[in-house]
């Protein structure tokens, strides 16, 4: 996490660094950051889809269902090629 955490220095908008960091946290079970992670990401580009993968990801391990299925709808809809989202 130190190398990605570097990019934010260098880049503080980088949207792909903040979804890595958001998938690191998610493996570590602190969903709630990753939460946080996966939201600025979506700030910063709405327009990518896998922040809000993480996103869904996130909220189904919190049990957060309805909105865990609006951000993975989300996802499928920006990116609809990558079946890696009909499975969570």
């Amino acid at each position: 996490m130190k190398s990605i955490t570097a990019l934010f220095l260098l880049n503080p908008g980088y949207t792909e660094a903040y979804v890595e960091l958001g998938s690191c946290k998610h493996k570590l079970k602190r969903y709630d950051e990753a939460i946080e992670n996966y939201a600025f990401a979506i700030q910063q580009n709405p327009n990518a889809s896998a922040p809000y993968q993480g996103m869904g990801a996130s909220k189904i391990e919190l049990g957060k269902y309805d909105e865990a299925i609006n951000y993975l709808d989300k996802a499928i809809s920006l990116n609809a090629i990558n079946g890696d989202y009909f499975f969570n």
